[in-house]
């Protein structure tokens, strides 16, 4: 099981830490029964960053994430969930093993599942989730990839 928890030691309190927001938050593995865990990630410790909404592939074999890289601004729209680095290699893992996909083409989809996914965290902020298990939010990341790849062939 992979998760995103908070750091042991940080400034401030809890608040920023909040699942989903991200601030002072790294990711970690655990064995299925719990008596294992290792920290995967070690981002700064500041409330710029963290990590939030690990998934992993449908083959199991790799493992997706978004890593915050500047806190929100709420009287600024565009910063409002703060700016996530997507990493454009993840987001082409879920093209064919065999194909290198257009660089281009991960970058829009990148921009298209970050989009997604502060749009799903904030039904969540507004107590109205819209994603309600694992399997359904990897069916729309997945439509949301085949879409942006179906506009771009157009």
């Amino acid at each position: 099981m992979v998760f995103a928890a908070e750091k042991s030691t940080h400034p401030g309190n809890s608040v920023g830490a909040t699942p989903g927001w991200g601030s002072y938050s790294d990711l970690w593995v655990a064995t299925a029964e719990g008596a294992h865990a290792w920290q995967l990630t070690d981002v700064p410790t500041d409330r710029d960053h963290g990590t939030i909404i690990p998934e992993f592939s449908p083959d199991g074999r790799l493992l997706a994430w978004t890593e915050r890289m500047a806190a929100g601004q709420l009287l600024r729209p565009d910063r409002f969930a703060g700016f996530y680095a997507l990493a454009r290699r993840v987001v082409a893992q879920w093209h064919p093993a065999d194909s290198t996909p257009d660089p281009a083409l991960v970058e829009d989809q990148a921009i298209a599942i970050l989009a997604f996914v502060n749009g799903v965290m904030m039904t969540f902020v507004a107590g109205q989730p819209a994603v309600d298990t694992t399997e359904n939010l990897d069916r729309l990341i997945e439509g949301v990839i085949a879409g942006v790849a179906h506009v771009r062939r157009e």
